[in-house]
């Protein structure tokens, strides 16, 4: 008979709650708790609530219908598919929804590796097969199910025509969806189809993190969400795109890239961020990084992480060998714009620290961080104090990173003194890209 302490439910939901906690590559968690799950009733059920709630794949629990039910084909050839071998039982699939209702957290990749060992050990990873996912999808209409009502968060690794039935699955409470994808145009429509359904079933959606997606559909989510607090992507932004977030009360963090299109017709007027707390973006150059911040108003923010690509250093094809661009005779009348970038460079930085300043808080304004994206690092001439000088206005600034081709020469110790309250200073020069 077990310890009296072991039949205790706070006891027990407190082992099973550190092991769903653990948070270590050489520790199978889902392995544990299903190991757990046998121990007795008041284990299992503490054990498969919380086994159920975080699923990366949902091959585990399409596994959990009996043996008789599924199969692997394709072993040996090396692409391994999950298929059906027969259709589920009413009675399999009410077990079945009554642990896909559990799942708050899922990521959905187009092919999955079990966590179980149970897959084709002469391969490395199992698909599902897409009339599985029909299947699922149709025997919970018939049901009247909806096979993800408490899903709060989600994850597409890559999104394929084989998922879309389970599209019309997901319940309305996500508010926080991560979609991972590349802009190819076979996949336009599948990205269309995901992202129009959150759309139309999810108003409530706080946090959306996304990879390359088209600008319309893009643009069109971002109006359609009154409530987003939180906008990571990779896909450039319009400037009526960033308007629009600037008008967003709810917005606090906002991280993009500046699209390298726009007019400066289209700059008219300010771009304020009214409630946005941390903004990073992405420019093709320091001349967009400081337009962007010259217009930028109003600002309470507490981070701002700008990264560009300098323009400066060049490599230049001449003859059978690279030559960069300080190194070029100022004579050469053939690459003279190279020249007067180059010594422009210095002038380009003070306007862009100088923006900074003038469009923060300096109250609140505690983390800067400036990524300067270039060829060369340790050749290339560093930066003189005055250029970032207008930074030690930033009375409160906590967080100072500061990554410069070739670096800055300044003592540290300097600007630690000018800025009492800095409690981390970074400056060192970039790395190749």
């Amino acid at each position: 008979m077990a310890h009296f302490c072991l039949q205790t439910p706070d006891i027990v939901a407190l082992l099973c709650e550190t092991v769903y906690y653990t948070r270590d590559d050489n520790f199978d968690r889902h392995r544990t708790l299903a190991t757990l799950a046998k121990v007795s009733g008041l284990f299992r059920f503490w054990a498969q609530k919380l086994m159920w709630t975080d699923m990366y794949s949902l091959l585990p629990l399409i596994m959990s219908f009996p043996n008789d039910s599924w199969s692997i084909d394709g072993e040996e050839s090396g692409d391994p598919v999950l298929v059906f071998t027969r259709q589920p039982t009413a009675k399999e699939f009410e077990e079945f929804v009554a642990k896909s209702q559990k799942i708050s957290h899922l990521t959905l990749p187009q092919r999955t590796i079990p966590w179980n060992g149970q897959a084709a050990r002469k391969a490395e990873f199992i698909r599902v097969a897409p009339e599985v996912y029909e299947t699922l999808h149709l025997t919970a209409l018939a049901a009247g199910h909806v096979l993800f009502p408490n899903l709060v968060s989600m994850v597409v690794l890559d999104p394929c025509p084989e998922l879309e039935p389970l599209y019309g699955q997901f319940g309305p409470n996500i508010t926080d969806i991560d979609v991972q994808l590349n802009l190819w145009w076979k996949k336009n429509i599948i990205c269309k189809t995901l992202l129009a359904h959150l759309r139309r079933q999810n108003q409530d959606i706080r946090s959306v993190k996304i990879g390359l997606a088209p600008p319309d559909i893009l643009e069109a989510m971002i109006r359609a969400l009154p409530r987003l607090q939180r906008l990571i992507t990779q896909s450039p932004l319009t400037i009526q795109s960033l308007r629009h977030l600037g008008g967003l009360k709810t917005l606090e963090s906002l991280a993009f890239k500046l699209d390298p299109s726009h007019h400066t017709s289209e700059w008219l007027g300010p771009l304020t961020f009214g409630y946005v707390q941390s903004l990073t973006c992405q420019c093709e150059n320091i001349e967009d990084a400081i337009l962007l911040l010259s217009k930028t108003s109003h600002c309470p923010l507490t981070h701002l992480d700008i990264e560009f690509i300098s323009d400066d250093v060049y490599l230049i094809f001449y003859g059978l060998r690279y030559i960069r661009s300080d190194m070029i005779n100022d004579h050469d009348n053939s690459l003279s714009p190279l020249i007067r970038q180059q010594k422009t460079r210095p002038q380009k930085w003070l306007e862009l620290t100088r923006a900074v300043s003038q469009s923060v808080n300096r109250l609140s304004f505690l983390s800067l961080r400036i990524k300067e994206c270039s060829t060369w690092h340790s050749d290339r001439s560093p930066l003189k104090f005055d250029s970032i000088e207008p930074l030690l206005t930033l009375e409160n600034l906590c967080d100072l990173v500061i990554d410069a081709a070739g670096g800055i020469s300044i003592d540290q110790n300097y600007i630690a003194n000018c800025m009492p309250k800095l409690k981390r200073i970074d400056i060192t020069p970039p790395h190749i890209v």
